[in-house]
């Protein structure tokens, strides 16, 4: 039920902007503008649904670059993250599993406030490397790719800084071994960015 709701949630994250961003009100012409630049942050994360992982969240580390495109109060949002996960196991014989994945959010943005953006959207995220803590390569229990939503907001900080916080939560079993059992990919995201250039 709880991951029904979540997975409707996100989902509505990725459609809601569509019709923000197509609202017919008044026609003013901006300029939009774009930043880019560089974050990096903690990245919480679990991989629940298999009683093999204990389904706590476990530290790692993401970082990455950004685009933001925006206009009057919305815009478009891209980024390339590398993040790093940690998944403890149960009733096996070794003690954690480490992977590494690249994601690419597609991310629509709504400027709430001067300082305060929404972000919702979808993530494609593509396993890079899995590996036992003996440095095993379990890659092919893994799929190759996961499609995630996204929610998150993020503050702008003077001294061109900003600080994020995101949810991410799979719409896709991660789960490539048989019988696959639902193996769902959830994370929070604590970030601090550093914008390169406005424009």
């Amino acid at each position: 039920m709880k991951f029904n709701l979540l997975s409707t949630l996100l989902l509505a994250t990725i459609l809601l902007p569509l019709v923000v961003m197509a609202d017919p009100g008044v026609k003013k012409k901006v300029m939009p503008s774009a930043s880019f630049g560089a974050k990096g942050g903690l990245n919480m994360n679990r991989l629940a649904g298999d009683t093999r992982y204990d389904n706590d969240f476990k530290p790692g580390i993401v970082g990455g670059i950004f685009l933001s495109v925006t206009g009057r109060n919305s815009g478009i949002r891209m980024e390339a993250l590398l993040k790093t996960t940690r998944l403890y196991q149960y009733n096996v014989g070794y003690r954690h599993v480490r992977t590494r994945y690249i994601d690419f959010p597609i991310l629509f943005e709504y400027i709430v406030f001067n300082r305060v953006h929404l972000h919702g959207g979808p993530v494609l995220s593509a396993l890079v490397r899995a590996e036992r803590g003996n440095g095993v390569t379990v890659k092919n229990d893994y799929n190759n790719v996961d499609f995630m939503g996204c929610l998150g907001v993020e503050l702008d900080l003077p001294l061109h800084l900003n600080a994020g916080l995101r949810l991410t939560h799979s719409l896709m079993n991660a789960n490539n071994t048989k019988p696959a059992a639902n193996w769902i990919n959830t994370g929070i995201q604590l970030t601090v960015g550093y914008r390169l250039v406005d424009l």
